[in-house]
């Protein structure tokens, strides 16, 4: 949990929540961290606020797939006094992947797997290292099913194959042509949760299977949940149907 999640938390839920306060209302920077005037060619989109006395700053993932929070960075002094400064990592999906926090003189350093587990977690006092916890699983490749099967935006599986079957529109060749039959799918979803490899299982002619690749890609407009496999993220192997008959 964050700084200024666990200062809403610590207000109470039978008191109102304190406002933010934005003093930058949000700015664009290219990929050096120099800045850019609007969001064209712009690599990360940042925003700041402040709560309580803990400033945070969030920075969003502008280059692979969709938006994404990738970093946020929160600085300011505990109910003590002491310098409080943390700074958190995220995976595509929104896990916490890594955080360092320092707080006077202890220093908290704590990495996770991309389903939320703990990996390795350190933990210094006055400079001396004073706890450590390590894990880590043996690595993949792709999967066809896993322990926890990678979750679309949109729904079940079941909404998949009718999201991708709602988008496919019947080619006119193969209308001219009287072309039917059950084609069928491939394509992966990655450690990232972004869809891939989109290919031909099962062909039915060139112009369906070249209107079916377009369908399935509609669903890789929206970032998915990934699969995960013994603590981690793995890239998951689809094969979708789709029922191309003519009215």
């Amino acid at each position: 949990m964050g700084l200024l999640a666990w200062l809403k938390s610590a207000v109470g839920a039978g008191s109102a929540e304190p406002a933010l306060s934005v003093p930058v209302p949000g700015y664009y920077l290219a990929a050096n961290q120099s800045p850019c005037p609007t969001a064209a060619g712009a690599a990360y989109r940042i925003e700041e606020h402040q709560l309580l006395g803990i400033a945070e700053r969030r920075q969003y993932n502008l280059l692979d797939g969709p938006e994404w929070l990738e970093e946020v960075l929160e600085t300011g002094q505990d109910a003590a006094s002491q310098p409080l400064h943390c700074r958190t990592w995220y995976y595509p999906w929104g896990q916490i992947s890594k955080q360092v926090l320092r707080c006077g003189g202890t220093l908290s350093y704590r990495t996770y797997f991309e389903n939320g587990d703990l990996k390795l977690s350190k933990r210094a006092e006055a400079g001396r290292l004073t706890e450590r916890f390590a894990y880590a699983p043996e690595r993949g490749s792709t999967y066809l099913y896993v322990e926890k099967m990678p979750q679309y935006p949109g729904g079940d599986l079941k909404q998949v194959i009718q999201t991708i079957q709602k988008a496919f529109k019947y080619p006119a060749q193969a209308l001219r042509n009287k072309e039917e039959g059950r084609l069928i799918v491939g394509f992966v979803v990655t450690r990232t949760g972004l869809v891939t490899n989109i290919r031909i299982v099962q062909s039915v002619s060139p112009s369906i299977d070249e209107e079916g690749m377009r369908a399935v890609a509609s669903i890789s407009t929206q970032r998915w949940k990934p699969g995960f496999q013994n603590h981690r993220a793995v890239e998951v192997g689809y094969s979708v149907p789709i029922t191309c008959k003519m009215q």
